[in-house]
């Protein structure tokens, strides 16, 4: 993962905002709506779906979400939620911290944009004070709080495919599809010929872990319905059939 720094990411916000006219506001949070449906055509549905069956479970889930990432992408800095659900009036506490400032809009964007996609409920952001210790870092910038309500959307989620017809899906692998290929991959390894070509060894393999995290990577149907124990067994029979070491599952 390559790591731009703040300054060059802002000044592309600011030349983006400056050639299309756009007021900064509007822009981050046109960015935080077009992200989410990025990482769902990524096919990282299930990924996003798993973290709750509500939006509010999904809420006090984000930093979970993040520690989850943050294995894969050690460079990155995510910001802190902290989400309190009252039942009695169905709405949830939000306040959120960075360690950048400005990003209010942006973190409006990607809620509103998860409940639509993931929830199907249309979500109303009230600000309110943050914390009192967290007064300073609101007055600069850096934290937020919201009182966040929602109302089911009639029709229930947006489909992603109607957010723009016929532009382009981005590439994207199932867990089954790849499964199959690492099988091959495997065989083809271990077959005679193919080490005798390379004039090497072979040597205790291990599945890479990220087959663990590919196995709750996907946006259709059949993969949402898998789940985790399918995936295990799934992995236990390549270990079967390869005589491979099986680790992290």
């Amino acid at each position: 993962t390559v790591v731009q720094s703040d300054e060059l990411t802002f000044s592309l916000v600011g030349a983006t905002c400056t050639v299309l006219g756009l007021e900064l506001d509007k822009a981050l949070y046109t960015f935080g709506r077009h992200f989410v449906t990025f990482a769902l055509r990524s096919g990282n549905a299930l990924l996003l779906k798993s973290q709750g069956a509500t939006l509010h479970a999904f809420l006090a889930n984000i930093n979970n979400l993040h520690a989850h990432l943050e294995r894969d992408h050690p460079n990155a800095r995510f910001p802190f939620i902290e989400s309190k659900y009252d039942p009695d009036q169905d709405v949830a506490e939000v306040t959120y911290l960075s360690v950048r400032s400005g990003l209010k809009p942006l973190v409006t964007g990607v809620i509103e944009e998860v409940g639509l996609r993931l929830y199907g409920v249309n979500v109303h952001f009230e600000e309110v004070p943050v914390p009192e210790d967290l007064t300073e870092a609101g007055a600069a910038g850096h934290a937020a709080s919201w009182r966040i309500s929602w109302r089911p959307r009639p029709g229930g989620p947006e489909p992603l495919e109607k957010l723009a017809a016929g532009a382009p899906q981005l590439p994207k692998m199932s867990f089954p599809v790849l499964h199959s290929a690492i099988v091959d991959m495997m065989r083809m390894i271990r077959s005679g010929n193919f080490l005798d070509a390379c004039q090497c060894k072979p040597e205790a393999q291990k599945v890479p872990t990220e087959v663990t995290e590919v196995a709750i990577a996907g946006d259709s149907d059949e993969e949402l319905s898998m789940g985790r124990s399918d995936s295990i067994r799934k992995a236990n029979e390549v270990q079967n059939r390869n005589g491979m070491p099986l680790e992290h599952i």
